[in-house]
């Protein structure tokens, strides 16, 4: 019964990749290439250890600890660590914004286009269909 209800997910998928293909690469592309720009500033950002010791500062801050989690202790820091932790936070907000602006033209458009109501109406009645013959029987 639960592999019913899972069937014909796989063709689904396929399709939505198929339609947002160009999407996700242009989306995965920007990610890679902002990080490597970004990776590629860092040396002459973070010039001297007075400038590293700064950013170590900044994250004994609760509130940067609430966002990245605890991070190195003062004397480990360097401008890859910088890196590390700023990426964090940059990357994780970038793929939400990626995922809310996918899912919901995935899901709206479908929904203006009225293919969404033919996908449900299918799968509500074939439900339909198995609670009628599961309680009234076959005759129904």
């Amino acid at each position: 019964m639960l592999e019913n209800l899972f069937k014909g997910t796989g063709p689904i998928t396929k399709l939505i990749l198929k339609q947002n293909r160009f999407k996700i690469v242009v989306w995965l592309l920007s990610l890679v290439i902002v990080t490597l720009a970004v990776a590629s500033a860092y040396p002459g950002v973070y010039k001297s250890e007075q400038d590293i010791m700064a950013y170590a500062l900044t994250m004994d801050n609760p509130a940067m600890i609430a966002m990245l989690g605890p991070g190195y202790d003062a004397a480990d820091y360097n401008t890859a660590s910088i890196f590390a932790n700023e990426m964090l936070i940059f990357t994780l907000i970038a793929v939400a914004v990626m995922n809310i602006l996918l899912v919901s033209r995935a899901t709206r458009a479908d929904e203006e286009d009225g293919q969404m109501e033919l996908v449900t109406c299918l799968v509500g009645w074939k439900t339909i269909l198995f609670i009628c013959e599961s309680h009234y029987g076959s005759d129904a």
